[in-house]
């Protein structure tokens, strides 16, 4: 808790230290099921369209724009095997949808963990290469 960024009440008043634990993990430990506890109303309030946790997963569901998604050669994935965000069952799904030349999997890394390793970085950048524009012809030439 701060106020504005400036000071922080919590520590210097009360004595209670940062901790790097999130709202979701505070749930998990209260014994909450993972679940979107705070998504449904706030998207509710904002498209006036959602009437349920069901329809706003359909809604946001990859396979629902499974032809635009293969159908895009500029598009690419990357993805760790161990993202808590993504199962095993997505990443075989939408692995197959765009195929092997456009999808790079990582064995670890979780969410992002891995940008920071100059392989991965490397493997990237290749990736991208085909997307960049041409070269300019140099004046005169």
């Amino acid at each position: 808790m701060g106020g504005l960024g400036f000071f922080d009440p919590a520590r210097s008043r009360w004595g209670i230290e940062p901790s790097p634990e999130d709202m979701g993990q505070t749930f998990a430990v209260w014994g909450w099921d993972p679940s979107s506890y705070f998504v449904l109303p706030y998207f509710r309030d904002r498209l006036h369209a959602v009437g349920s946790a069901d329809e706003l997963i359909a809604r946001n569901d990859l396979h629902s724009i499974a032809d635009a998604l293969r159908s895009n050669p500029k598009l690419r994935l990357f993805a760790n095997r161990n993202d808590f965000l993504t199962s095993a069952a997505d990443v075989d799904w939408i692995s197959a949808l765009l195929g092997p030349e456009r999808v790079h999997t990582f064995p670890t890394g979780g969410h992002l963990g891995n940008l920071d390793q100059p392989a991965v970085q490397k493997e990237i950048m290749d990736s991208l290469e085909d997307l960049l524009p041409a070269p300019a012809a140099p004046p005169g030439g």
